[in-house]
C-alpha cells in the first residue's frame, strides 16, 4: 500500500470531488485547497481501518468495480459495499467538521 503513496493527492482529491468543486467554484483561496487535501490524506491514512483504504483506494484510484474488488480481495461484493459506505461515510463527518469547525 505505501507505493500507492507517491499519488495520494490526486487520490483523496478525486475521493473527495475536490476537482469537481474547485472546477465549478472556481476556488480562489489556494491555502484552504491545500488544507482540505492536507486533512483529507490525514484521515484517509488514520482514521480508516486498513480494509476500508484498500476498498476505497481500489474503487476511487484504481477505478475498480465493487465485484472486481470482492474477486481481488476474496470477499462478498456487500461486504466491499459496507467498508466503502462506512469510510466515506468517516471521511465525510471529519470533513464537515474540520470545514465548519475552522
Amino acid at each position: 500500500m505505501s507505493n500507492l503513496k507517491l499519488s495520494l493527492n490526486e487520490f483523496t482529491e478525486s475521493l473527495a470531488g475536490m476537482i469537481e468543486y474547485n472546477q465549478k467554484v472556481q476556488m480562489t483561496n489556494e491555502k484552504e485547497y491545500k488544507r482540505l487535501l492536507n486533512i483529507l490524506s490525514k484521515v484517509v491514512a488514520g482514521e480508516l481501518t486498513d480494509r476500508q483504504k484498500e476498498c476505497i483506494i481500489m474503487k476511487y484510484y484504481k477505478n475498480l468495480s465493487v465485484t472486481q474488488i470482492a474477486c481481488e480481495l476474496k470477499i462478498g461484493k456487500s461486504t466491499v459495499s459496507r467498508h466503502i459506505s462506512k469510510a466515506r461515510n468517516r471521511l465525510h463527518k471529519i470533513l464537515y467538521y474540520y470545514v465548519v469547525s475552522n
